[in-house]
C-alpha cells in the first residue's frame, strides 16, 4: 500500500516537471518568434539555410 502512493506521488512529481519543461519550451519558442520577426530574418528558419 505504501509502496503503491509512492509511486503515485513520484508519478505526479515527474508529470509535473514535465508539464513545467514543457510550457518553458512554449515560452522560448514564442519568444524566438517574436524576436525572429523584430529582426526581419524569417528566411533562415534552421542551420540549413546557413551559406558557408
Amino acid at each position: 500500500m505504501i509502496r503503491n502512493l509512492l509511486a503515485v506521488v513520484g508519478l505526479l512529481v515527474v508529470v509535473r516537471k514535465g508539464y513545467e519543461a514543457f510550457c518553458h519550451y512554449q515560452e522560448v519558442q514564442e519568444e524566438n518568434e517574436t524576436l525572429r520577426s523584430m529582426m526581419g530574418d524569417n528566411n533562415s528558419k534552421g542551420p540549413e539555410n546557413v551559406s558557408a
